[in-house]
């Protein structure tokens, strides 16, 4: 449940409550005009036309209690329209199962199997563990770790072209750990075809795409994507 309040003219909560908005608003605005006018509280309301005084002649704290217990009764009126909102909430998250990043699942396609995202039908074909530089002798990168260079290959199966990117590519260990791809050690590999390459309908290209992780660490498993935003799928590495 989400509150906010507006100071100004007007204060205002809003909930929302199983994909309902409702709003409550309660315009302040005569009261306010109505204590400035009667500082010494003689009156309970007032004209709002007399509620041109100026306000330095009005007690700070007074003012602030007036909108304290203005506050106070709208926020009881949301909690109350609202208290089922929770449990509703609860129970639609754990209907999801799993973790969001898909790295819970057991992967089902291995080395060699083809599985396809968006457009893409990948293949990973080989993968190569314990790279400490990458590049000839005078233009190369050193590993953090180690280097690990996932060898898929990209076909589009789509009607238009698309564009395959390594970064858009996850790597995972055995405790789940997820690892992005070094697309700066990618500049210096021959013929990586990661970065930002349009593929056409029916084309195919052969990737490889590249991480650095802990050298104790071993890689079980990619997540690969069309894009940042496609769901992805999982091939295990192991």
């Amino acid at each position: 449940m989400e509150r906010r309040f507006a100071f100004g003219h007007s204060i205002a909560g809003g909930v929302d409550h199983n994909s309902q908005f409702f709003q409550i608003a309660a315009d302040l605005l005569p009261s306010a005009l109505a204590v400035l006018a009667d500082p010494a509280g003689e009156h309970d309301r007032v004209d709002p036309a007399q509620g041109d005084k100026h306000p330095a002649e009005v007690p700070a704290d007074l003012f602030g209690k007036h909108v304290q217990r203005q506050l106070a009764a709208l926020v009881a009126s949301v909690g109350s329209d609202s208290s089922g909102s929770g449990q509703s909430a609860s129970s639609s998250d754990g209907g999801k199962g799993g973790d969001e990043d898909g790295s819970g699942d057991e992967p089902t396609a291995g080395i060699g199997d083809t599985v396809e995202d968006g457009a893409f039908a990948f293949t990973v074909t080989d993968v190569e563990t314990g790279v400490s530089s990458i590049g000839g002798e005078y233009l190369n990168q050193q590993a953090q770790g180690q280097y690990v260079i996932v060898h898929v290959t990209v076909e589009n199966v789509g009607d238009r072209a698309e564009l395959f990117s390594g970064a858009n590519q996850k790597l995972f260990d055995a405790d789940g750990r997820e690892y992005s791809n070094d697309s700066g050690a990618e500049i210096y590999l021959e013929n990586s075809e990661s970065f930002l390459n349009e593929i056409n309908p029916g084309n195919t290209v052969e990737a490889q795409v590249v991480f650095d992780i802990p050298e104790d660490v071993e890689p079980v498993s990619i997540e690969l994507h069309e894009s940042v935003f496609s769901g992805g799928v999982t091939v295990s590495l192991s």
